[in-house]
């Protein structure tokens, strides 16, 4: 069994590690992009729909509390799921182009 084990650490080369973990922090640095570049621009958002920025604050807060909630929610629904499975279906439907809204 150590051979078996040996065997893949060896066929796991260095360049796909750094791959690996460069789509990692890519993936956290636009998420976290997204999540946190809406406060610098809250004056804007507000003038451009007609609301007070204090709506704005609670929409930021609402989407945060939603991610709060859903981030453990997901890993208990998906804890069956293989995760590479769960994390590209995650990462596709947060990539996914939202309809356009008429």
């Amino acid at each position: 069994m150590n051979e078996a084990v040996t065997e893949a650490q060896s066929s796991f080369d260095g360049k796909r590690y750094v791959a690996v973990i460069f789509a990692l922090a890519m993936g956290g640095f636009v998420i976290g992009l997204s999540e946190f570049s809406i406060m610098g621009l809250m004056p804007n958002v507000a003038s451009d729909f007609g609301v007070t920025e204090q709506s704005v604050g609670n929409l930021i807060s609402a989407y945060a509390l939603g991610v709060v909630v859903g981030a453990p929610a997901f890993a208990i629904l998906g804890g069956r799921l293989r995760r590479k499975t769960m994390l590209m279906a995650l990462m596709s439907a947060y990539a996914r182009r939202p309809p356009a809204l008429e």
